[in-house]
C-alpha cells in the first residue's frame, strides 16, 4: 500500500457504494441506558463496546454471541465511554467524553491501571487510535489530537500531538473518527464540522491537509481501515462507530439522540454485525 494513496472508498455515483445480500446478527447490550458509542476489538473474538449511559465497559465474543460487563459503571469516576482501543500490552485505553479524562484496563482482571486527566480547560476526548507505544485520540472540543503515551512500563501524560486549525481552509472542528495507516507515519481524522472533511496527518512531519474527495462531505463517526478501503459510519441515524472482528463488521448502534429527551430508546441496545461479500 503506497501511503500517498491511501484514501481508497466505496463511493459510486457520488455516494458510497450500497452493498446488498449481507448477513446480520445482532448482539444485546444488557442495560436500560447504555446508548454506546465506541467499540475496538480485542484478543482472539473478543470486542469491547462503551457506554455514554453511565461509563459501563461491555465484552462481546462473536463465537458464543454472549456479553457481559467487562467494567462495572461505578467506582473511578467514569462519565461516558467513547472510543476504545487496544495497546500491544495487554491494556484497554478509552476516552470518557464527558469527563475530559482517559482510562486504561488490564483487559484480562478488567483493573483499573491509569485514569488521565487531559491537561485543558475543557477537553471531549472523543476517538482513539494505539500506534505502537502511542495512543492518538481527537478531542471533539477544540481541533486538536492529543497523544497518550502507552509503553511497556507504564501510562503516560496526554500532550498535544497537532492542532489542525493552521492547516487548510476547511472547517477542522468536532473532530471524531481516529484510524492509523498501518505503518504508523499518518493519520486519518474525520471532522464533522462545516464540510465534513477528512484530514490527513503526516507524523513526521507535524503536518496537515484535507483529503480531497471531490466535493463529498464524508462526516464520518467511527472509522475502519481494511486493506486499501476507508470504511466510515455517518450517525445521522446514530450507528457511531464500526470495527472488524472475526471477519465481520461490527457496527455500534447508539440510540444516543434518545440520551437526554423523553424519547424511549428501543431495548437492547444493540451492536449489530455482517460480512462484506468482498470480505471472504
Amino acid at each position: 500500500m503506497e501511503s500517498g494513496h491511501w484514501y481508497a472508498d466505496r463511493r459510486h455515483r457520488g455516494g458510497f457504494e450500497p452493498c446488498h445480500d449481507l448477513r446480520v446478527t445482532d448482539y444485546a447490550l444488557p442495560g436500560l441506558a447504555v446508548y454506546p458509542e465506541g467499540i475496538t476489538e480485542g484478543p482472539g473474538a473478543t470486542f469491547y463496546v462503551g457506554s455514554l449511559g453511565d461509563g459501563t465497559i461491555y465484552r462481546g465474543d462473536t463465537t458464543t454471541g454472549e456479553v457481559t460487563i467487562a467494567v462495572p459503571p461505578k467506582g473511578d469516576g467514569r462519565r461516558a465511554i467513547c472510543g476504545l482501543d487496544v495497546d500491544g500490552y495487554g491494556r484497554l485505553v478509552g476516552c470518557d467524553v464527558d469527563g475530559g479524562q482517559l482510562f486504561a484496563y488490564d483487559l484480562t482482571s478488567g483493573a483499573l491501571v491509569a485514569r488521565r486527566a487531559i491537561p485543558a480547560e475543557e477537553s471531549w476526548p472523543n476517538d482513539i487510535v494505539v500506534v505502537g507505544d502511542v495512543a492518538y485520540f481527537t478531542d471533539s472540543k477544540r481541533p486538536l489530537v492529543w497523544r497518550l503515551p502507552v509503553g511497556e512500563h507504564g501510562i503516560g501524560q496526554p500532550e498535544i500531538a497537532i492542532d489542525l486549525s493552521p492547516f487548510g481552509p476547511a472547517d477542522p472542528a468536532y473532530l471524531n473518527g481516529i484510524v492509523a495507516h498501518p505503518d504508523g507515519t499518518l493519520l486519518l481524522v474525520a471532522s464533522q464540522g462545516e464540510g465534513g472533511t477528512l484530514w490527513r496527518i503526516d507524523l513526521a512531519s507535524q503536518t496537515a491537509a484535507p483529503v480531497d474527495l471531490g466535493g463529498y462531505e464524508f462526516n464520518a463517526d467511527g472509522m475502519l481501515v481494511r486493506g486499501r478501503v476507508l470504511y466510515g459510519v455517518t450517525n445521522r441515524d446514530f450507528p457511531t462507530t464500526i470495527a472488524q472482528v472475526s471477519g465481520q463488521l461490527l457496527v455500534v448502534c447508539s440510540q444516543v439522540g434518545k440520551k437526554g429527551t423523553d424519547a424511549e430508546p428501543s431495548l437492547p441496545f444493540q451492536v449489530v454485525s455482517t460480512v462484506f461479500p468482498d470480505w471472504t
